[in-house]
C-alpha cells in the first residue's frame, strides 16, 4: 500500500517492446524477454493489455494498434489477459509503481524490482560528492552524471584529497565509492563504507600509479573522464537503492563472489574492465572466505591474487619450462625465482602460488588451498626440515605373519614375512 492507502499500480517497465509473430508474440525488455506462441489472437490481447498497463505508444512494433474485436468483459478474454500478465511478471517486464505522486526515474523503473522503494531510498539521503576542487573535470562529470539520473547531489570541497580523486556517498546506511584518474587511465572502487573508501582508493592508486595531479591531464581525456564518472554514479546509486552491483561477480569468472571488484580503465588503448580486489585493508566485520570447495575454486582465487593489475604477487606460469616428466610453473618472488613441479600444470600453478604467498607473508606461514592442504604442506615442511637436521624419519614395521597388500593395480600381494612358507 502507498502512503495514501492506495494499492500499487502494475505498469510495464520503460523500454518494453513487442513484435507480432505469425501465431504469437515476442516481448523484450531491459533484462528479460519471452516468446509466446500458439494463438493468432496474442497481438490483439497484447494491445488490450498494453492499454491497461500504460504502454508507450510505439510498444507494438510492426503492426497498427487494433483492438482485434476482443471484448475485455468476456471471461475468456479476462483469463487470457491474466495469463499474459503472469508471463510478464515472470520475466521482469512489469513492476509495481506507487499510485499517485511522482513517478520514479526511468532507469529505476526499468531495472529495480520495486522502483518506488528504490526511489524513496535515494531521496532519503541524496549523494554528497567530495573533491579537492568540485569544479575539476572528474568531479564535475560525476555531478552531471548524477543529475542525469534524476538525483540532486551536493558538492563539497575537501582540500586534503589529491586533485585526481573524487569520493561520493549516499544512502541509509551510507555507502561510498571513489573514482580516480591515474597516469595511464583511472579506476572506480567498489561500494563500501565512507570510513573505508579512501583507504581503498589510495591502495588502488598505489598499485595502478599515483592519481593525476594536473587537471589539464584530465581535460585531455574527456571520454575516459566521462566513463569513470558514469561508472561511479551507477555503482553508488545501485548500492544506495539496493540494486545489484554492476560488476556482476556471479557472471564474470575473473571475479570472486561476495568480494569487491574495481573498475580499471586504460587510456591507450581505450578499454575498461572489472578486476578482483583482494589486496585492500580488511574490515574487522568482514567475514573470512570459506575454504575452497574444489581445485577450480582454488585456482580462481589464485587468479585473483595474481591479477596483472591489482594482484598481490606475480602469476605462476609454465613459460618455456619443460613439462615432462613433470609439469613446472615459475614466478618471481622477493626471495628470488620460484619453480614448482607437480604431475599436472594446474597443480604446479597451485603449488607455486602457495609458496609465493608464504614468501609474501615472511616465509614462516603455511598456505594451502584449504585446511587439509595446508596441514599436508606443513607436515612435508617439517619432514624436510627434520631430514636436513639428520633427524631419523620413523618407519612402519611389518608385523610377523601378516602380508601387506599392494595397491589395486592387478599385481599380487607382497610375500609373507620371514619364516612363513608360501603355499604351493
Amino acid at each position: 500500500m502507498t502512503a495514501a492507502g492506495e494499492p500499487p499500480a502494475v505498469r510495464l517497465r520503460p523500454g518494453v517492446a513487442a513484435t507480432p509473430l505469425r501465431a504469437g508474440l515476442h516481448l523484450r525488455g531491459r533484462d528479460g524477454s519471452v516468446t509466446l506462441e500458439g494463438s493468432r489472437a496474442l497481438p490483439a490481447l497484447w494491445n488490450l493489455l498494453a492499454d491497461r498497463l500504460g504502454a508507450e505508444p510505439a510498444t507494438l512494433a510492426g503492426a497498427a494498434h487494433r483492438p482485434g474485436g476482443l471484448d475485455p468483459a468476456d471471461p475468456r478474454v479476462a483469463t487470457a489477459l491474466d495469463g499474459l500478465t503472469a508471463q510478464l511478471r515472470a520475466h521482469g517486464l512489469v513492476a509495481e509503481f506507487p499510485a499517485g505522486g511522482q513517478a520514479p526515474a526511468a532507469w529505476l523503473a526499468a531495472s529495480a524490482d520495486r522502483p518506488g522503494a528504490a526511489a524513496a531510498a535515494l531521496a532519503a539521503a541524496p549523494p554528497v560528492v567530495t573533491a579537492a576542487d568540485p569544479d575539476a573535470p572528474l568531479a564535475a562529470a560525476l555531478l552531471r552524471a548524477l543529475h542525469r539520473a534524476g538525483i540532486r547531489p551536493e558538492a563539497r570541497a575537501y582540500g586534503s584529497l589529491p586533485p585526481g580523486l573524487v569520493m561520493a556517498a549516499a544512502g541509509v546506511p551510507p555507502v561510498a565509492v571513489a573514482a580516480g584518474r591515474t597516469a595511464g587511465g583511472g579506476f572506480v572502487t567498489a561500494p563500501t563504507s565512507p570510513e573505508r573508501v579512501r583507504a581503498d582508493a589510495e591502495a588502488v592508486a598505489a598499485r595502478l600509479g599515483d592519481t593525476v595531479e594536473d587537471p589539464a591531464a584530465e581535460r585531455a581525456a574527456d571520454g575516459l573522464t566521462a566513463l569513470l564518472a558514469g561508472a561511479a554514479a551507477q555503482r553508488l546509486l545501485c548500492a544506495a537503492a539496493g540494486l545489484p552491483d554492476p560488476a556482476g561477480a556471479e557472471e564474470d569468472p575473473l571475479l570472486l563472489p561476495d568480494r569487491p571488484a574495481v573498475l580499471v580503465a586504460e587510456a591507450a588503448p581505450p578499454r575498461a574492465s572489472y578486476r578482483p580486489w583482494v589486496a585492500g585493508p580488511a574490515a574487522a566485520s568482514e567475514p573470512a572466505l570459506p575454504a575452497a570447495a574444489d581445485l577450480a575454486e582454488a585456482l580462481r582465487r589464485v587468479a585473483a591474487l595474481t591479477d596483472p593489475r591489482l594482484g598481490v604477487f606475480d602469476a605462476p606460469l609454465p613459460g618455456r619450462l619443460p613439462q615432462l616428466p613433470a609439469a613446472l610453473a615459475a614466478c618471481p618472488t622477493p626471495a628470488g625465482p620460484l619453480v614448482a613441479g607437480a604431475p599436472r600444470a594446474d597443480l604446479a600453478r597451485l603449488t607455486a602460488a602457495c609458496r609465493a604467498a608464504e614468501l609474501r607473508l615472511g616465509g614462516a606461514a603455511v598456505v594451502g588451498a584449504g585446511p587439509a592442504h595446508a596441514r599436508g604442506r606443513a607436515l612435508r615442511r617439517a619432514a624436510l626440515a627434520g631430514a636436513e637436521r639428520g633427524t631419523p624419519v620413523p618407519r612402519c614395521r611389518r608385523r610377523s605373519g601378516i602380508a601387506t597388500p599392494r595397491p589395486a593395480t592387478g599385481g599380487r600381494s607382497s610375500t609373507a614375512s620371514r619364516g612363513t612358507r608360501r603355499p604351493a
